[in-house]
């Protein structure tokens, strides 16, 4: 940590993943290589090295690692950087046969409580709107269809909105794996497969 609370890229990457993604939008400008980081995120911050640094399997997940820390730091536009947060999803959840289906069942299995039952049947719709926007703009089409139909009840949901919650998503599932080594040894397709029962 360096003066006024900077962390320098470096030093941010090798804590990687934040616990949060970068905005798109900043409403003041950032230091060249450096993150501002807020009082509240700093336990956050600190569980993540230990799960990083306590986690000897990471290799079974390199590519969404990959992945994330590119949209989180390198990607220039929220554009390319949800793609990357797709892949990565991707990279820790895929079957076969109708991937939509397998990636986002295997993400709400993952991440869902018990005390989130009440919402089971919300959670998957969601994952599988935010996930139709990759096809979106992996073809080119314009995402504003799909961004009115994630907004809800709120009056507006922009591309920057998608990006933050297709990565707060991608950390979430990654969170979960690297602590649980069973499935984290896996293959996307197996913990597909594990994940249904």
């Amino acid at each position: 940590c360096g003066p006024n609370g900077r962390v320098s890229r470096s030093f941010s990457i090798a804590a990687f993943p934040l616990l949060f993604a970068r905005s798109y939008v900043e409403k003041e400008p950032q230091l060249h290589d450096n993150f501002l980081i807020q009082e509240n995120q700093i336990k956050n911050i600190l569980e993540w090295f230990d799960i990083i640094f306590n986690c000897s399997h990471k290799q079974y997940i390199k590519v969404p690692l990959e992945r994330i820390q590119t949209a989180i730091f390198e990607q220039k536009n929220p554009n390319s950087a949800i793609i990357d947060g797709f892949i990565a999803w991707e990279g820790m959840f895929s079957s076969q046969s109708n991937i939509t289906q397998s990636v986002c069942h295997s993400i709400h299995k993952l991440t869902t409580t018990n005390a989130e039952q009440q919402d089971k049947e919300q959670k998957p719709q969601r994952l599988k709107k935010l996930y139709h926007l990759r096809s979106t703009l992996v073809h080119g089409s314009s995402p504003q269809k799909i961004l009115k139909t994630l907004a809800n009840d709120r009056n507006t949901y922009c591309i920057e909105d998608a990006y933050q919650e297709v990565i707060k998503v991608a950390l979430e599932c990654l969170k979960k794996l690297l602590q649980d080594k069973d499935l984290l040894e896996l293959s996307p397709e197996e913990r597909c497969n594990k994940l249904k029962v």
